[in-house]
């Protein structure tokens, strides 16, 4: 039986609904800008940059560089552009090269 995925709310949706939460802050007479920019909302913006900071130094960039670096790039991006140079002039590929080869002319 198929089941029907649910993608949630597309990029156009949420562009929406940003644009409709401003309508309804500047209904109220909210100044964005002023918000934005005033000292108390500078320091939170300051105090949760420093956490996410912290976080990716000391948790965050070890693993995900090796994921990048290691198995991304030296795994599946090096041997997908060998395989599509070798696909391009006509070679056999890595999978193809290293399949088992059976002989039915006996």
């Amino acid at each position: 039986m198929l089941r029907r995925h649910d993608p949630g709310i597309s990029v156009i949706g949420w562009i929406i609904i940003g644009a409709i939460a401003l309508l309804v802050v500047s209904y109220y007479g909210i100044d964005v800008q002023k918000v934005v920019e005033s000292p108390t909302s500078q320091k939170n913006v300051s105090y949760v940059r420093g956490g996410i900071e912290f976080v990716w130094k000391d948790y965050l960039s070890k693993p995900v560089d090796y994921l990048w670096n290691d198995v991304f790039v030296d795994l599946i991006w090096k041997a997908f552009t060998e395989n599509m140079k070798r696909i391009g002039s006509g070679k056999a590929t890595t999978l193809e090269q290293m399949a088992p080869k059976f002989n039915f002319d006996r």
